[in-house]
C-alpha cells in the first residue's frame, strides 16, 4: 500500500527553498533522509508532510516516512545534485 497522498508530481526548485522548520529534522532522521535521498519541507493541514525528492515512485521511501512519522506524503520532484546540497545543509552535515 502506497501512502503517498497524489500520483501527479510537481517540481521544486530547492536553491528558492527557505525557512524549512528546523523541528522537522526530529521527524524525519538525517539517516532516512540519506537513505531515500529526500528532503521533508512542511507539513500540511497536520496530516501530510510534503517532502522533496528525486524519484516520485519509490514506495519503499515513503512507506519508511509514513512509519516515522504516520503521516502521508505528499512528493515534489528536486533535481539529484540541489537535493543532495539542500540536505547536508538542513541537516548540518558535511
Amino acid at each position: 500500500m502506497s501512502v503517498v497522498s497524489a500520483n501527479v508530481f510537481a517540481a521544486i526548485d530547492l536553491q528558492r527553498v527557505t525557512g524549512i522548520d528546523p523541528d522537522l529534522r526530529e521527524l524525519v532522521p538525517y539517516e532516512i533522509a540519506c537513505r531515500h535521498r529526500c528532503l521533508p519541507l512542511y507539513v500540511l493541514d497536520n496530516e501530510t508532510l510534503v517532502v522533496a525528492v528525486e524519484d516520485p515512485t519509490n514506495d519503499i521511501a515513503f512507506d519508511d516516512i509514513h512509519w516515522w512519522t504516520g503521516w502521508t506524503s505528499q512528493p515534489v520532484v528536486a533535481e539529484r545534485d540541489t537535493l543532495t546540497r539542500s540536505i547536508a545543509a538542513f541537516y548540518g552535515a558535511n
